[in-house]
């Protein structure tokens, strides 16, 4: 399995907003979200759903968040969307092979997928 990439968009952004911070409004979420700054419209939306993935609904985690993305975003990409293969190389300081690394990427995908498609 080819390690795939999340693709998201403006409206995506809106509505994972509105599903996982229901007590704010949007606009506050957005201007947080905005101090990170991307050159492409397609990477900034990819970082700011990995962002709130990790927030959890929590503003000071966002914010946190925020932070560590302005700082390197491929710290959050792969906290949000491969948080296993992540933590094996980081253990063990060399990506898995062979299945195991197929059933890591597969279950990473499901997870991040499951997270981004609920109501």
């Amino acid at each position: 399995m080819e390690q795939k990439v999340a693709v998201v968009n403006d409206n995506d952004i809106d509505r994972i907003i509105k599903r996982d911070f229901p007590k704010f409004i949007p606009s506050e979420i957005i201007n947080i979200l905005s101090l990170y700054i991307s050159e492409s419209n397609k990477g900034k939306n990819r970082v700011y759903a990995s962002i709130i993935k990790l927030s959890n609904g929590d503003i000071e985690l966002l914010k946190k968040y925020v932070d560590v993305a302005k700082n390197d975003d491929r710290d959050v990409l792969a906290q949000a969307e491969y948080p296993q293969y992540s933590e094996y190389l980081w253990a063990f300081f060399d990506s898995p092979k062979g299945q195991k690394k197929e059933d890591i990427l597969s279950a990473d995908w499901t997870q991040y997928q499951d997270w981004f498609n609920k109501a």
